[in-house]
Parts: structure tokens; sequence; C-alpha cells
């Protein structure tokens, strides 16, 4: 019996959240090229994922056309260990949480401003590509922004998770509340609620 090609080879786990986690993987289709996939946690966010993202024509090419220096690029879907999952731009750093310490911590200085201001500037640049392309983030905030080890720039991560989160009943609302602007919080956001988040974000650092 033929054995099953597998196109990923799992090296490591980078990631867990509420969508599932995500591997650092080599993709054998190309030339074991390093990328990242989002494997869903549940069957329930695997349905969301098939219906948002993978049935939705519309959103994968606006996704495919966001190809910016300051937004991890989508690649596409396939299946791995029996499962949908996004493929993703592999960005070696860490996310922005990281640099900024826990949330509601008490004891730790604000970030060097021009650094804050920086990363800030990277992620306005990213989200007026996205913006341009017609894509909403919904959930701006430092977990979901990688800073590149080699040389500091800052990218968008994520990118139609908040929609296919949001089609699962743990989640109905979509977003984090600490960083959603009062018109998402009432189910009428709109593009002006990412720059709400990151001026909380902002803020914050």
């Amino acid at each position: 019996m033929q054995r099953k090609f597998e196109r990923f080879k799992e090296i490591k786990v980078i990631g867990a959240g509420a969508f599932g986690k995500t591997l650092l993987v080599e993709d054998l289709l190309h030339a074991s090229r390093r990328v990242a996939i989002k494997v869903p946690l549940t069957e329930e966010t695997e349905t969301a994922l098939i219906n948002d993202l993978i049935n939705n024509a519309v959103l994968q090419t606006s996704l495919k056309e966001m190809v910016h220096p300051n937004i991890v690029n989508y690649l596409g879907f396939d299946k791995h260990d029996g499962r949908f999952v996004m493929i993703l731009e592999y960005v070696k750093g860490k996310d922005l949480r990281k640099i900024v310490g826990p949330p509601q911590s008490q004891n730790r200085p604000p970030m060097d401003l021009n650094l804050a201001l920086r990363i800030a500037v990277d992620v306005c640049t990213g989200l007026v590509a996205a913006h341009n392309a017609r894509v909403f983030h919904s959930d701006i905030k430092p977990e979901n922004i990688l800073v590149r080890d080699e040389d500091g720039i800052a990218k968008i991560c994520d990118f139609g998770i908040s929609q296919i989160m949001r089609s699962t009943a743990a989640t109905a609302a979509g977003g984090t509340v600490p960083y959603m602007a009062p018109e998402a919080l009432g189910g009428q956001a709109a593009f002006q609620a990412d720059i709400w988040s990151l001026a909380v974000t902002l803020y914050e650092m």
C-alpha cells in the first residue's frame, strides 16, 4: 500500500492560542522552505476555517494581495495530520507581548520611546496595506505583532483569524476586550477600530 505523502515536516511548536497551535514546518513541496502553519484546535474551529476562509474566495484573494513587509504573508491552505491548516510566512522573532511584558504589570518601565514609535509606524504601514485590500484585522494587540530578530521590523500576524473565530460560539464578539474600540464592543466595528486597537497597544508600550 502506497504511503500517503505528507507535505509538511514538523520542526517545533512555536505558539498556541484560541484558534489552535502554530507549527514551524518544512514545506516539502517548495524545496523544504520553512513556513508556519496554523492547526485548528477543534472540529468547530476547523469548520469555521473552511467556511470563512477556504470557501470565501474574496477573503482569500484579499489576503493574498497583502504582500507587504509589515504583514505576515498568507500563503494558502492545505491539510496536515488530517486537518485543514493555514500556511503563513515564517518570521523568526518574538511577539510584542514578550518585549512589552505581562499585561497590567505595575513594575515594568515603559519601552524606549523611539523603539515604540518605530514599531507603531511599522504596524500603521501594514494596516494601510491591509485596509487598501479591504481586510479588517479586528484584533490588533501585542500578541499579534511580531518583531523580527534580524532587523527589528514589526509585522502584523493573524489576519483572517479573528473573522474565523467570530464564527465559533466561544468568541462570537471577535477581538480582545481591552483593545477593542467602543463600536467593536457593540458589534459595529469598521476599519478605524484597528487604529483604536493600535493606539491602546502604543499606550501600553
